[in-house]
């Protein structure tokens, strides 16, 4: 499996104790860093592999943990074609947070992975907050327009809580030329 953090520049033996903590329990057979931030994670068996791609979202740093199953004609510059990243919704009516009707409202962005617990369970009403696996491309929406209860159309702000960075030069994610100079 390939493991991509990007927007984020560890030293690899931070990231290795991240991962062993974080899989170690599932049977880690080796782990490897490649170049421009790739890490391989080799499980004792591939049914694992499955269970820990399934598992969902990780976070390292505040920065989403892409996962990808690794093959021998891997692409790393197009491995990663979609991000998962938490999304706000300030100032939405408290009759829009159940999790069905947040899903088909961010759904116009990206394909919704959770709502969160906080949102979830109305415990902070400022904002809710989903995450979303949105396609990585220049021009993600700032509002999202729908039809209320009542027929009226209503702009909804979205907010982005993290976007991945892309270079101009080598179009590789996570880092920008202005990084080098």
């Amino acid at each position: 499996m390939v493991c991509i953090v990007l927007g984020a520049n560890f030293p690899f033996a931070v990231f290795e104790g991240f991962i062993k903590q974080l899989w170690g329990k599932h049977g880690i057979d080796r782990i490897a860093h490649m170049n421009v931030g790739y890490t391989i994670v080799k499980f004792w068996d591939e049914a694992t592999r499955y269970i820990v791609l399934e598992d969902g979202v990780a976070h390292f740093n505040r920065k989403p943990v892409i996962l990808r199953p690794w093959s021998t004609d891997l692409d790393t510059l197009r491995i990663v074609k979609s991000v998962p990243v938490w999304v706000r919704l300030p100032d939405l009516g408290l009759h829009y947070w159940g999790v069905k009707c947040l899903s088909a409202l961010v759904c116009t962005i990206g394909k919704p992975i959770l709502v969160n617990k906080v949102t979830k369970d109305r415990l902070m009403v400022k904002f809710a907050r989903v995450l979303v696996d949105v396609e990585i491309s220049d021009n993600l929406p700032k509002t999202i327009n729908f039809l209320n209860e009542t027929g009226q159309l209503v702009d909804q702000i979205i907010e982005y809580e993290w976007l991945p960075t892309q270079c101009s030069c080598c179009k590789i994610l996570g880092h920008t030329t202005t990084n080098f100079k």
